[in-house]
């Protein structure tokens, strides 16, 4: 089980670049080495929720911040999302996805009938709705995005936030002030199709409207 809340490889003084990309390299590697898509689902739950995230926390928060790599140069919520999903081996136009709509960028990987929508619902209802069975979420927000972690009953907001210490964090969104919002969309990440076109190579060319 992922131990949440936990920064087993938080953001360190130094470039993490060249460690970053021996990563990256493994993950697409296990990509290849697989052919059936419940192999390639845990694969692909152990890239993201594994192997990427928690490397990912600590990693400080700008408005515009891009960084490729965690570390000491800053993410932004976008970029934080787009980042994760290209290098589990998503392929995502990176900066482009980073900068839409949140909805939009879940529609971009997410086929319809797998996102579900809260306008003017409480926290607790979208939580409750994700916690049903483990997975990864994306989850947008008015003014934010990221990511929504199951795992056993358990759901963890996992996003780059510009609160208190900003930064990218893992927390209960049932007590994070950046999971308030009017509107809220989630979109089931790991479903049959989304893990076939990971196996695949697949290319997911943005949605902006």
């Amino acid at each position: 089980m992922w131990m949440f809340l936990v920064p087993t490889f938080a953001a360190e003084v130094g470039p993490q670049q060249p460690v970053y990309d021996a990563v990256v390299a493994s993950i697409e590697a296990r990509r290849r080495g697989l052919d059936d898509v419940a192999g390639a689902r845990r694969a692909l739950w152990d890239a993201i929720v594994d192997d990427l995230v928690p490397r990912w926390t600590g990693t400080p928060w700008s408005f515009y911040g891009n960084a490729e790599a965690p570390g000491v140069e800053p993410v932004a919520c976008g970029y934080y999302v787009s980042a994760i999903l290209r290098d589990a081996g998503l392929r995502v136009e990176r900066v482009r996805l980073a900068q839409q709509a949140s909805e939009h960028i879940i529609q971009t990987l997410v086929p319809e009938a797998r996102i579900r929508r809260f306008r003017d619902r409480p926290a607790g209802e979208v939580v409750a709705h994700v916690a049903r069975r483990d997975g990864v979420w994306i989850v947008g927000l008015d003014f934010h995005v990221g990511f929504l972690i199951a795992e056993g009953g358990q759901v963890q907001f996992c996003h780059s936030t510009f609160l208190d210490e900003a930064g990218a964090i893992c927390e209960d969104p049932s007590r994070s002030d950046a999971f308030v919002s009017r509107y809220r969309v989630v979109g089931e990440l790991l479903g049959d199709d989304v893990v076939r076109g990971w196996l695949d190579g697949k290319q997911w060319p943005t949605v902006t409207k």
